[in-house]
């Protein structure tokens, strides 16, 4: 299980995430297209856009292999 935090404003760091997102399986990027980064969890379908609160789990595949 992975717990994912966003909060409000983390667009406000330089490389458009928080410290809090420094996961091996959460990464940002920049969506050009409505001038907005976002929050991918790598593995899934969940992807977040800037100002989202989320505090949830997750079921990876890593551990059901």
């Amino acid at each position: 299980m992975y717990k994912l935090l966003i909060w409000e404003g983390f667009t406000d760091y330089a490389d458009g995430c928080s410290p809090a997102l420094e996961l091996e399986n959460v990464k940002c990027w920049y969506g050009g297209t409505n001038d907005t980064w976002y929050i991918e969890l790598v593995g899934s379908s969940l992807v977040l856009p800037k100002g989202t609160l989320v505090i949830e789990e997750f079921q990876t595949t890593e551990e059901t292999q």
